[in-house]
């Protein structure tokens, strides 16, 4: 199938595993990881990556790869630029909000201090503005949008380990 999955909702809420584990065939894009490995290799250039993960993007889809990509950006630009580049393909797009308490992200952040809880606080009213407008009944800009709340994943993911 050929398929885009677009992942949005704020810094450390678990998107990335959330991601792996619900679609696991898909090849997996995240912004996180890509300049996490361009800072070990010392070429981070935060004005490339968007462009370098465009073009991972790009190639998967080339070759008919189911893909699933993490977003980070809360601006409804990002996805009309995934929206042309699956229609571009002739891939179906979903979108899946990734639904997370302010709070949590910023106690799973790397660094717990003012700067970061401001950035988390601003993405998160981002991201309330865009899952809005991804949510209205008549909108047309993708077919396919889930909210998903994470206290919901982490709390079905405690009993599987109790179970285990």
């Amino acid at each position: 199938m050929k398929e885009i999955v677009i992942v949005l909702g704020l810094p450390w809420s678990k998107k990335i595993k959330y991601a792996v584990n619900t679609y696991p065939t898909h090849q997996l894009v995240s912004p996180f990881s890509i300049r996490k490995a361009m800072e070990r290799k010392g070429v981070y250039d935060p004005n490339s990556i968007f462009l370098f993960i465009d073009l991972v993007a790009r190639s998967l889809m080339i070759s008919n790869r189911p893909v699933v990509i993490i977003e980070e950006s809360a601006k409804l630009e990002a996805i009309f630029i995934w929206k042309e580049m699956a229609v571009e393909y002739d891939y179906n797009i979903k979108c899946i909000i990734f639904d997370a308490a302010l709070e949590k992200c910023f106690l799973d952040a790397e660094n717990q201090d003012e700067e970061t809880l401001k950035i988390i606080s601003d993405k998160s009213k981002e991201f309330e503005q865009l899952k809005e407008v991804l949510n209205m009944k008549y909108q047309i800009i993708i077919d396919d949008v889930t909210t998903v709340n994470s206290d919901e994943l982490i709390k079905s993911e405690d009993k599987e380990d109790e179970v285990l």
